[in-house]
């Protein structure tokens, strides 16, 4: 009984472990979106890298408000969905998206032009202890009371020669590591606005619990409905006289505030209920 016991608490060790791994962050990306009249079907896709096993994984962009009983998953018969849940509330450490080109490609400017001050610097110290060297050398052949005019007046030109050149480099480093210091603070704030711009993206996540046979690129696809979205339809009449025919155009108003953009979205207006086929039908086995 005993060992039963251990290799049970083991198990569920083990299970805690795989599961307290850093979370994968996609963000997923509007198709399709069917509108009815007080609510609307989302189809949304991602990709995502997945290592070989058990993984958890944070789908952002989807809608502030979702039925999470609606919530489907389409994935590659390689992938087994543990669990699925919708959170408006994910607190992590890893939450910001590493990933986003736009945020990568600014941290990787930033750290390359660090890097670059850090040399400007190094040559610069160089520079400042060359001029040091050459200033204290030149106090003590100054107090040598050996040396003859023509080896005094040779001392001089190179002493004046070589110090300029070195006190030159060093102004140009010092030009460069300002220029580099002004470019690394409009980085920061660039870095700072497109961060800003990731936390404004929707409120809602869905949280992942994903097992992979093989490790590789996983294609979602994501469907749900959210009440946070609607349209009414509304006509326009016109006509040149009373003697003449009227024109209708029928249009309709589209309302939606799922926190999502639906730029380039295919967009479908339909007057059905998504809710009618969403219970399970009873089975009579007859028995």
């Amino acid at each position: 009984m005993k060992t039963s016991v251990f290799t049970i608490l083991g198990l569920l060790f083990i299970a805690n472990i795989a599961f307290a791994q850093k979370p994968i962050f996609t963000s997923a990306k509007v198709k399709a979106a069917t509108v009815y009249f007080n609510s609307v079907e989302l189809s949304q896709t991602t990709s995502v890298l997945l290592p070989k096993g058990t993984s958890e994984i944070v789908v952002k962009n989807v809608a502030d408000y979702l039925n999470e009983n609606t919530v489907q998953i389409g994935a590659p018969a390689s992938v087994t969905v543990l669990s699925v849940q919708f959170t408006t509330n994910y607190i992590s450490e890893y939450e910001l998206n590493e990933n986003n080109p736009t945020i990568k490609k600014v941290r990787d400017s930033i750290n390359l032009v660090k890097k670059e001050i850090q040399r400007v610097e190094n040559a610069r110290d160089s520079e400042a202890k060359a001029i040091e060297l050459l200033d204290k050398n030149q106090q003590i052949s100054g107090a040598n009371s050996g040396l003859n005019v023509a080896e005094l007046i040779k001392m001089v030109d190179y002493y004046k020669l070589k110090r300029t050149e070195i006190s030159n480099a060093y102004d140009a480093l010092d030009e460069k590591a300002i220029k580099l210091n002004e470019l690394l603070v409009k980085l920061n704030s660039r870095l700072e606005i497109n961060t800003k711009n990731e936390e404004k993206t929707s409120k809602g996540k869905l949280i992942l619990q994903v097992m992979n046979e093989v490790a590789g690129t996983v294609d979602l696809d994501i469907n749900y409905i959210s009440n946070n979205a609607s349209w009414n339809p509304f006509y326009d009449l016109r006509a040149s006289s009373i003697l003449e025919p009227i024109n209708m155009m029928y249009k309709a108003q589209v309302i939606q505030n799922t926190g999502i953009d639906w730029k380039k979205v295919k967009l479908t207006l339909s007057s059905g209920n998504p809710n009618q086929n969403n219970q399970a039908p009873t089975v009579n086995l007859g028995f």
